[in-house]
């Protein structure tokens, strides 16, 4: 399931101006719970990460202290970031290649931060989306547990007679198919979505996206003629 960094992204994370004196970058540090700051532009724009851990190394080397005036001067400019509509497959490959637990996310053209993604945030969101596919699955009454995410209950009219493979729903309404219900059994439970199977009329499917996208397939599967 594809879900976007957006829906598990904190919107508040610690951040620091780009010019502020190193007096405040310490403050800053010690009050932070989180692994780095994260250092803007006056514009609120992304300019790097400073590693709360090696300020410790800073502070004590006698050598590179008195050349730190302010934040900029202390920040890895070149720390990775991600993009809101990236999904959280790519977010842990992009963690698990940098050896980092946190990534900035941020919007083009200007790099402007709009949160920060973990791994933690990453596992109560897939936690959060399987505890409701199961509700949704015993019930028809949608899920929507973020802004951006929802979890529905389909029932397929006008396409039946066309495979999920056709209609492409990911790539056509950012829909992914969780599972699917056979109409033509009374006592089926959800099963794994097949997507050459030919959906048949009655059909359940738990869809799985942002609510317009979840709304635009529904439409698709109710209305959409076979001929």
């Amino acid at each position: 399931m594809q879900m976007r960094v957006s829906a598990a992204i904190n919107t508040d994370p610690d951040v620091i101006a780009s010019n502020e004196v190193f007096a405040e970058v310490l403050r800053k540090a010690e009050e932070s719970s989180q692994g780095n700051l994260r250092v803007v532009s006056p514009e609120g724009n992304f300019v790097g990460l400073i590693a709360i851990r090696e300020l410790l190394a800073l502070v004590t080397s006698s050598e590179d202290l008195p050349r730190v005036g302010i934040a900029a001067d202390v920040c890895e400019s070149n720390s990775p970031t991600l993009a809101p509509d990236s999904n959280l497959d790519q977010a842990l490959r992009l963690m698990e290649a940098e050896g980092i637990e946190e990534v900035p996310v941020t919007v083009a053209p200007d790099s402007h931060l709009v949160g920060l993604l973990s791994r933690s945030a990453i596992r109560n969101a897939l936690n959060h989306a399987a505890v409701s596919m199961v509700t949704v699955a015993r019930s028809d009454v949608p899920i929507a547990w973020s802004a951006d995410y929802r979890v529905a209950q389909i029932r397929v009219g006008g396409a039946a007679g066309r495979s999920i493979r056709h209609l492409d729903p990911r790539a056509r309404f950012g829909v992914n198919i969780v599972a699917i219900k056979d109409a033509d059994n009374s006592t089926a439970e959800f099963g794994p979505a097949d997507p050459d199977r030919i959906l048949h009329l009655g059909d359940v499917l738990l869809a799985a996206g942002s609510p317009s996208s979840v709304r635009s397939f529904q439409r698709e599967l109710v209305t959409r003629s076979t001929v």
